[in-house]
């Protein structure tokens, strides 16, 4: 894993603990909001393990990360259903586990944490990673546009 996706499963993470914290601190009932952080770190927790756990179980049945479009419907079907799962346990019973941009961000960090990365072919036919192959033109364009300014400099002179 990167360092920016790891930055940002690091905030999504800690914003849905805030969240989880936040409902607690802000109920208006003097014996949660006394426990708040308690509470909110409880809640918390039993989201990420319910929301955490097909996805987990299946990268520990591989024994490596799951391959990418294989791992982008599990994860994607995990945060459906644990969604709607979560919307009619809301309706009937009043316990809700995950909200709709909550299952949006463990897709992501699900798929951060568990899948491998996109593979594309470059122009020899050897597969290197997506982030590895958006970061070569880059570097090839510097070069270039840096070795033109250096030629455009030298016939000025």
């Amino acid at each position: 894993m990167n360092k920016k996706r790891l930055t940002t499963t690091i905030i999504l993470l800690f914003l849905l603990f805030a969240s989880a914290f936040g409902n607690y601190a802000n109920s208006g009932n003097d014996y949660y909001a006394d426990r708040a952080l308690l509470f909110g770190f409880l809640d918390f927790c039993i989201s990420c393990a319910c929301m955490m756990f097909i996805p987990f179980i299946c990268r520990l049945s591989e024994k490596k990360k799951i391959k990418y479009e294989e791992g982008r419907k599990i994860c994607k079907w995990n945060s459906i259903i644990l969604f709607i799962v979560s919307v009619l346990l809301n309706v009937t019973v009043g316990v809700g586990i995950i909200g709709g941009l909550g299952a949006l961000c463990f897709y992501f960090i699900n798929k951060w944490l568990f899948v491998q990365d996109k593979e594309v072919k470059d122009d020899n036919g050897e597969t290197e990673r997506k982030e590895n192959a958006a970061e070569t033109p880059r570097e090839e364009t510097t070069e270039k546009s840096v070795s033109a300014d250096t030629e455009k400099e030298e016939s000025v002179k």
